[in-house]
């Protein structure tokens, strides 16, 4: 059974790899190709737990560093899409729906301020507080449209998929 779930887990790693390397291709699909494969994370996450899903995760991020594949994708893989994916399924078990949600969006935000804070290092300059604003705002529109799209995708593979 782990021979089978580090197989499956492997395999959806390289689905990423390819999902990431697909980013590279246009601009405009970047972080889509990089959500992509978070959702491949997601999946190993499913499978075998936290465990698997960290495992994929990591695998995913050290390939991706050192391919060269777009550091757009890398960067937003790297610091929100992998390790959320990972830790997703884990997020949504606990009991109080609200808690869960809160502790979903602080996790988010908290990624989100630290891209911000490193984009904003490498380029040296200090944005306008109403785009620090708009990009949180539009970011936490976007989570809700994603979270629900994960949370419709993992019920759908553990429905369809899993093993009962």
């Amino acid at each position: 059974m782990k021979t089978a779930l580090l197989a499956r887990a492997a395999l959806l790693s390289a689905v990423a790899i390819v999902l990431m390397a697909i980013g590279g291709t246009a601009a405009s699909v970047r972080l889509t190709c990089a959500a992509a494969a978070g959702i491949c994370v997601m999946l190993c996450a499913c499978d075998g737990g936290p465990r698997y899903g960290l495992l994929s995760f990591a695998t995913v991020a050290v390939l991706s560093a050192v391919l060269p594949l777009p550091r757009t994708a890398v960067g937003a893989f790297v610091l929100f899409f992998g390790w959320y994916g990972a830790l997703f399924p884990t997020l949504c078990g606990i009991k109080s729906r609200i808690l869960s949600r809160v502790i979903r969006t602080a996790a988010f935000n908290a990624a989100l301020a630290a891209g911000l804070f490193l984009t904003y290092r490498l380029i040296e300059t200090r944005p306008p507080a109403l785009i620090t604003v708009g990009a949180f705002a539009a970011g936490n529109i976007a989570l809700i449209v994603f979270d629900k799209a994960l949370e419709m995708i993992m019920l759908l593979y553990k429905q369809r998929f899993q093993k009962k």
